[in-house]
């Protein structure tokens, strides 16, 4: 028995459980949302297959605002630093920005202060790549405030919010100032030692001592407004700017939050000669939270797939997802608003895409993707399910590196339903602007797509 006709829409497979009925009224807002009856969802599913799937540069990322940081990895996340190159997404390079903060407020360097050595301590996190690589590290001095670059003003011209893209260009001034640079192979997972007592693996990169002579121990008397107050400070000192020049290599993973992570100047005076030291640090815990972010670029030329080629109207056969402001996958539903008019019952919905096997990326799938809306600027705001953390999306292991990802979109096609108005779905990671994940998905090309949408229904 056939509840639908398969002339009305081609692209639907009805399988029918006979016998469970439920009386009912056309779908309505959520009527019969989740309903399942014992252990069956519903009377029957209407599987989806050919659905059309591609790939879709992202135009930018959104990654720290004012409100909403630990969202978006903004303040609190992972600083990522590093360029790697493969051959299927081409060359992607990390970078970020962070204003620093004084751990104790109006230093006084004292007497005919001496610089000995300063050292930016960075707290290693993870990494991504080849770290067997010599990597080539800089860091300059930022010549422009990060706040007024990316201010947004009320209609009385007041400061309402701050959003920073991953394609924000610091301002370094016109001649750029080098605090320092190292030339080194990675140790993200060997503790190190710093000062007297070793650590967590940390990465230790010498600066510029005739810099912090002029610009701090020269100055800090004691009784300099710059110093006196970290909202002063970070006007004086605007912060830093940290990259890679290194052309392949790996991606670095650094937390800024650790207390591992800071700027230390060491110095000595002529009340002592003991060396005595001023701390600058990234913590949060201020009245004054420093701003840091990354900025990512990437660069497609020798990628496997071409942007500007895709096939928008059959899909795709391989299709690829991408942190760091990259790549998403684009889903197109066609002739989803059809349900409306077919007079069932909707009960739970669930999208399956699978992993392409044998890519040679060398890393692990990404744990956990999401759905977002897909608009002209690339991934939007989260779809209803994703909203309330009902959407799923965790990777699915299985033999010989397969592997699927299932997502519950249940909330989506009841908007469809009851809206009539379809929208394009973009899979992006959960972690978007904190770690350098990367997937190739088999696309929903041709009538044995593995991308498919199950839909479980009963039947009034």
């Amino acid at each position: 028995m056939k509840l639908l006709k398969l002339d009305f829409w081609k692209r639907a497979i009805v399988i029918v459980a006979p016998f469970l009925f439920i009386a009912c009224e056309k779908p309505n807002e959520e009527l019969g949302f989740n309903q399942v009856i014992g252990s069956v969802a519903g009377l029957g599913v209407i599987e989806f297959d050919s659905l059309i799937t591609y790939t879709q540069g992202i135009d930018s990322l959104l990654v720290a605002t004012d409100e909403t940081q630990s969202a978006f990895g903004g303040y609190s996340g992972n600083k990522l630093v590093g360029s790697i190159t493969d051959g299927h997404f081409g060359r992607t390079e990390a970078s970020f920005v962070s204003q620093l903060i004084l751990t104790d407020i109006d230093p006084d360097f004292g007497t005919n202060p001496n610089v000995d050595s300063v050292y930016l301590y960075l707290r290693y996190a993870g990494s991504y790549g080849d770290t067997s690589k010599i990597m080539n590290l800089e860091v300059f001095e930022l010549a422009g405030d990060i706040r007024p670059n990316g201010v947004v003003l009320d209609a009385d011209s007041n400061e309402v919010d701050s959003a920073y893209y991953s394609n924000f260009q610091p301002i370094l001034g016109a001649t750029p100032v080098l605090l320092g640079s190292k030339s080194f192979v990675p140790r993200p997972k060997t503790n190190v030692r710093i000062e007297s007592a070793f650590t967590g693996p940390t990465l230790k990169l010498a600066l510029d001592t005739n810099y912090f002579q002029q610009k701090f121990a020269d100055v800090g008397d004691g009784n300099n407004t710059d110093l006196a107050s970290n909202a002063a400070f970070i006007k004086y000192f605007k912060g830093i700017y940290v990259r890679a020049t290194t052309v392949n290599g790996s991606i670095l993973y650094f937390n800024l939050g650790s207390t591992n992570s800071r700027l230390k100047v060491y110095f000595h005076n002529d009340e002592d000669p003991e060396v005595q030291s001023v701390t600058m640090n990234f913590s949060q815990s201020s009245d004054v939270q420093p701003v840091g972010f990354n900025m990512f670029n990437n660069d497609y030329s020798t990628a496997k797939f071409d942007l500007g080629n895709m096939n928008t109207v059959i899909g795709e056969k391989v299709t690829y997802v991408q942190a760091m402001g990259g790549v998403t996958t684009v889903i197109d539903i066609p002739n989803l608003q059809w349900l409306a008019d077919s007079s069932i019952l909707i009960n739970q919905a669930y999208l399956e895409i699978r992993k392409e096997r044998g890519t040679g990326l060398g890393l692990a799938p990404p744990p956990g993707l999401e759905i977002r809306e897909f608009t002209s600027r690339g991934p939007g705001s989260t779809i209803r399910d994703f909203a309330t953390a009902t959407g799923g999306g965790t990777f699915v292991a299985e033999e010989i590196r397969d592997g699927y990802y299932r997502f519950n979109i249940t909330k989506y096609v009841f908007e469809v339903v009851n809206t009539g108005v379809p929208k394009k779905l973009a899979v992006v990671p959960v972690a978007k602007s904190t770690a350098a994940n990367r997937v190739i998905l088999q696309g929903g090309y041709g009538t044995e797509s593995p991308v498919r949408l199950k839909v479980y229904y009963t039947k009034p």
